[in-house]
Order: C-alpha cells, then sequence, then structure tokens
C-alpha cells in the first residue's frame, strides 16, 4: 500500500525511555513543532513464541487501532494476507 512512511513504530517489553533515545539515536524534543513519529509500543508476553516480527493478527489489531490515513489500505491488505491463509 501506498505511505509516507512518517511514523515508525516499534516493540519493547521493558520501555526506558533514554535507552530507547540512546540506542535508536534520537534527540528528545528535536522536532517540538511537529506531531510525535517515533512510537513504541508495548510487547505482548507471547510475542516471542512466534519469532523476530510480529504475527498477521497483532499486526492488524494495532494498525486498526490506528488514526493515520493509510491505516484502513494496510488492513485490506492484511484482510487479504489472512484471507489467502484461512482459505
Amino acid at each position: 500500500p501506498a505511505s509516507d512512511y512518517s511514523k515508525v513504530y516499534i516493540y519493547l517489553d521493558n520501555f526506558n525511555k533514554q535507552d530507547v533515545l540512546r540506542r535508536y539515536d534520537i534527540e528528545e524534543g528535536i522536532n517540538k513543532d511537529h506531531e510525535p513519529n517515533f512510537f513504541v509500543l508495548k510487547k505482548s508476553p507471547h510475542m516471542e513464541d512466534y519469532g523476530k516480527i510480529t504475527t498477521i493478527p497483532q499486526t492488524f489489531a494495532d494498525i486498526w487501532n490506528m488514526s493515520d490515513w493509510y491505516s484502513n489500505e494496510f488492513i485490506s491488505e492484511l484482510k487479504e494476507k489472512m484471507h489467502g491463509v484461512l482459505s
């Protein structure tokens, strides 16, 4: 799907703001005049049971809860992917 990819989402189980800023080389407050574009989502305790990336259902739930203009396009793509898996 088309997207400007202006936002980044990551999953972490233990969130320490200073560690995240240092690890991803982010300067806190650098874009005070703009909307935030780096987000940390709490990692499900069962996520690692499925590998290093999110499952389709986890991704679906997280994107479904976003208000970004392109989330509907991603949801449509994920629905098609899930239908293919279930068919």
